[in-house]
């Protein structure tokens, strides 16, 4: 059974993703290259980073918005540096095309490196924090089955 997006903007890049599709779909002769799904990391760091674009063809990006895009792909697992990639594809095919999104821009995404897991925990906080658990667990015990 597969689920739906769950929040408007999963939508949002699911939807900007299949027109994508459809665009490179009607493409005569389109080639078959290596392109990343709408779930990918580098493809949600793309959305926003087309959404935050101001001045049209211009494709300027101030520095608080470029640190909130750095931001959402530290958290997605992609490096900085890849991140920084992506913005100046973006920008690139913004101000070559005047979509910032298209079929070339996802073939060129597909390029960078994916991003690591951010859901990998260290096995030393999940060690810390079963101690710690476990010391509040006996000082509530503790005080529990001691009488004043």
């Amino acid at each position: 059974m597969r689920r739906g997006p769950r929040s408007a903007s999963a939508k949002l890049v699911e939807q900007v993703y299949a027109e994508s599709l459809t665009a490179d779909a009607a493409k005569p002769g389109a080639a078959s290259l290596e392109t990343i799904s709408h779930a990918d990391p580098r493809w949600q760091v793309a959305v926003r980073t087309n959404y935050l674009l101001d001045g049209g063809r211009a494709a300027l990006l101030t520095p608080e918005r470029r640190r909130a895009v750095l931001d959402l792909a530290e958290t997605l697992g992609l490096r900085a540096f890849d991140a920084n990639l992506i913005i100046a594809i973006v920008q690139d095919s913004r101000r070559t095309t005047g979509e910032g999104l298209t079929p070339e821009t996802r073939h060129r995404l597909a390029m960078i490196r994916p991003g690591e897991n951010p859901d990998r925990r260290s096995p030393w906080a999940f060690a810390a924090g079963v101690l710690i658990f476990a010391g509040m667990l006996t000082w509530a015990l503790s005080r529990a089955f001691v009488t004043p």
